[in-house]
């Protein structure tokens, strides 16, 4: 099962941060889904249920990003 978590992204400033954190996103176990758009600061993504919200906002932190 996997659920969906949407997330406001602080720090973006170009398409290439949204990729960036994209592409980090779908490197890691558990993601099964990453759309983030920097020009509305929001990230949704679909992960299985062993994702937590923690370990979403440690993928954010690990690129440079942070949460609001």
């Amino acid at each position: 099962m996997t659920t969906e978590h949407v997330i406001e992204v602080v720090g973006m400033t170009c398409g290439s941060c949204s990729a960036r954190l994209e592409r980090v996103f779908m490197g890691k176990s558990g993601i099964v889904s990453a759309e983030v758009d920097h020009e509305h600061g929001r990230a949704i993504i679909h992960a299985d249920d062993k994702v937590t919200v923690r370990d979403i906002m440690e993928i954010v932190q690990s690129t440079g990003f942070d949460i609001r």
